[in-house]
């Protein structure tokens, strides 16, 4: 059984590396979105702000959330190790895919809220103390949804049901089902990179704005709630891995790898502060119920930095999100529980059943795809598997 304490975590040296080359940077630019203080949601003519805010952009940050930098630091440098320890002790718990660069991302996925899985305590069998520091970590996320519902239901914003009643959003995102995903995304060296590069014909030097590690997708959702991801070089002598924190771009903090689509049609990197907690419209305020006023959802995608390693270092970016979906009694503005909907869109992946394009609950010209292998998102797993709206 291999052992978190097996690994080394050298968070003392902080190395500073400019991870977007410079021609991808002016394709992609840089974004400040909305931020607003966690304490004073409800002062003043704030909620109708934030309102605004998400109208407009569909993503916004929330800083000063009370304990969150230390409990995010703290959860984000343990569950790295756990799941570098899970996939050396092929873990069952650990959900493994390979994307189209190369990037191998390893996912710990859980339902929490009201649909919490007594079975995510047997991380504590590989990852010691895991359970704790993430059960922490992911109440906070939930006040912090909470809040912004809260917030929501202070301004004129209404969200009606299938059967035309108006529900308040924080009902909603109390009882709603909630999906726990934690990735840790390993990057191929550079040296690696550039030898695919020249079996494919192409230049690794070079960047596109379309050049992605994880698709262009909506979140198949309500809100997600995310950390700003954290990134670390990993070493490893054959007996234990070394990690050691790599502090990415400066301090202008676009550095992260999430590239975003706006309203308009620009793609730009958000500015994501490490301790801020990000909050970003999926296809489900569009799709699911019908609301006073539209709250977009945000396209993106995840390019892996660019950084230096030594052959025998790899490139982490650890990263969690809190998915918020709908109570399963919740009647979708498509004549149907929330649950029946699940289920519907399940057999649709599984088995390719034809469906209604509009019971999938995306928007026209996407398809539905699920974040995971599909072997993996079967039977009951399926409760845990992020679904995508993609071109």
């Amino acid at each position: 059984m291999v052992r978190v304490s097996k690994m080394l975590l050298s968070l003392g040296a902080m190395l500073m590396s400019s991870i977007i080359p410079t021609n991808l940077a002016e394709l992609v630019p840089a974004f400040e979105m909305s931020t607003f203080d966690y304490d004073n949601l409800s002062v003043g003519n704030t909620p109708n702000e934030v309102l605004n805010a998400l109208k407009q952009d569909g993503i916004i940050s929330l800083a000063n959330v009370p304990s969150y930098a230390h409990v995010r630091r703290s959860y984000l440098n343990l569950a790295a190790a756990c799941a570098m320890s899970a996939q050396e002790a092929n873990a069952d718990f650990l959900l493994h895919k390979t994307l189209t660069d190369g990037t191998k991302r390893y996912t710990i996925s859980t339902p929490s809220g009201l649909a919490a899985n007594a079975a995510a305590t047997t991380t504590d069998a590989v990852c010691p103390g895991y359970q704790d520091i993430y059960n922490k970590f992911s109440s906070l996320l939930e006040l912090v949804v909470l809040s912004v519902a809260t917030t929501l239901d202070a301004t004129d914003f209404t969200t009606k049901d299938g059967y035309g009643r108006t529900v308040s959003s924080r009902k909603i995102m109390t009882d709603a089902v909630r999906l726990d995903h934690f990735h840790v995304y390993e990057a191929p060296s550079l040296q690696d990179r550039r030898l695919m590069s020249n079996l494919s014909g192409t230049r690794a030097d070079t960047s596109s704005e379309n050049d992605f590690t994880l698709e262009l997708h909506e979140d198949h959702g309500m809100f997600i709630a995310f950390s700003t991801p954290t990134f670390y070089k990993v070493s490893s002598d054959g007996t234990k891995r070394t990690f050691e924190s790599v502090s990415v771009g400066g301090d202008n903090y676009a550095e992260s790898g999430l590239i975003i689509q706006t309203r308009d049609g620009r793609r730009v990197r958000p500015v994501l502060k490490p301790d801020q907690v990000t909050l970003m419209v999926g296809a489900g305020f569009e799709h699911w119920v019908d609301t006073s006023e539209k709250l977009p959802a945000v396209m993106h995608a995840m390019r892996m930095p660019e950084v230096e390693t030594m052959a025998t270092e790899s490139l982490l970016r650890a990263w969690f999100g809190k998915m918020t979906l709908l109570p399963s009694y919740h009647r979708m503005v498509q004549h149907m529980d929330f649950d029946v909907h699940r289920n519907i869109t399940a057999d649709y992946l599984q088995q390719g059943h034809q469906s209604d394009r509009q019971l999938l609950g995306c928007a026209p010209g996407r398809r539905l795809a699920t974040s995971m292998p599909i072997m993996h998102c079967k039977d009951c797993l399926w409760s845990i598997c992020y679904k995508h709206c993609i071109p």
